[in-house]
């Protein structure tokens, strides 16, 4: 794509109608990228509040596509991104398909701010949130199909893997059973370390995890205690634990969770007979975009959080119980 530079201003538009102007977006097609930066000032929030970047297209409504989020803080907001022109965030739609930018959130639709690249007269109210396309949901759902394969291969090598150790051990009780009718007399010492090596290895992964509650600087996230003894946990760390439920590091929206908020949670589960139940949480705020996100990858609920250092009313917690 030829090169193309664009400065345009951004209005706020309270109850609806456009106002005053809170600031400028900057875009620069060149060399094979979209660059593009937005800086604001001026907004009213009663809080810091996260807001979307997105662009506008008139594809028989005034669709908005997700770039990224961006905070606001003491009433300002920087916000700069590269994209690729000819295929804008894997959309199908171009630079020159723009028409417009919006910084706004789903759930407070007349809290946005416009910028209009075409002569075109748009209100708030006009606005279509359409998260993914059609083309990026069959791209999901063919990432999430050769996923599902891959889990029924391992499942199966597992399974197989699983009879070969039965087999083998049902050769080994006969060969026992053998010695046994032969008056073997160290059987019995035999069976005794066998046994305690079986529950050994039952035991590890739960000692594992005990250690880490042991050393652990719990954290209140909830206003109830359905979850407790939670702490702060990166990927690497759950790995190590060996959960069977979850594949950590192939988890996208567990690590896309972590890489913007620093952690994960993980915690106890009340209300089970021996302790053994656990939760996983994912930080995220909480969106219909967000949620069809996070249920892709097995986090199917949200509990909103309370925790004073995410000063958001949206942020929570996406999450499975293990």
């Amino acid at each position: 794509m030829d090169y193309q530079r664009l400065v345009s201003y951004i209005y706020s538009y309270p109850e609806g109608v456009k106002a005053d102007n809170v600031g400028f977006a900057k875009a620069l097609v060149y060399q094979g990228q979209f660059k593009l930066s937005i800086s604001l000032r001026g907004i009213k929030t009663e809080n810091p509040e996260v807001f979307g970047i997105y662009i506008m297209v008139n594809d028989g409504g005034y669709r908005l596509i997700k770039l990224g989020e961006a905070y606001v803080k003491a009433g300002q907001m920087e916000y700069s991104g590269v994209y690729d022109p000819d295929n804008i965030e894997r959309s199908g739609y171009t630079f020159k398909d723009i028409c417009g930018l919006a910084v706004a959130r789903e759930d407070a639709r007349y809290d946005c701010m416009l910028s209009m690249w075409k002569d075109e007269d748009v209100t708030p109210d006009m606005l279509v949130f359409a998260g993914m396309d059609s083309k990026k949901q069959i791209e999901a759902g063919i990432v999430i199909e050769e996923k599902m394969r891959q889990k029924e291969l391992q499942e199966t090598d597992r399974i197989e893997a699983d009879s070969q150790v039965v087999n083998t051990e049902q050769e080994q009780t006969a060969v026992q059973n053998d010695d046994t009718e032969r008056g073997c007399n160290n059987d019995e010492e035999s069976a005794e370390v066998v046994s305690q090596s079986s529950v050994c290895n039952v035991q590890t992964q739960p000692d594992n995890i005990e250690k880490l509650f042991m050393r652990a600087d719990y954290i209140d996230a909830f206003d109830d205690d359905y979850f407790y003894d939670c702490m702060e946990v990166s990927p690497e760390r759950l790995r190590d634990l060996q959960l069977k439920e979850i594949s950590v590091m192939d988890n996208s929206f567990l690590l896309h969770g972590y890489y913007n908020f620093r952690h994960i949670l993980f915690g106890r589960v009340r209300d089970n007979l021996d302790n053994t139940r656990y939760f996983i949480g994912v930080p995220g705020m909480y969106c219909n975009r967000e949620r069809y996100m996070a249920s892709m990858f097995g986090f199917n609920n949200f509990k909103k959080s309370h925790r004073s250092d995410y000063a958001n009313p949206y942020f929570g917690y996406w999450y499975q119980e293990i």
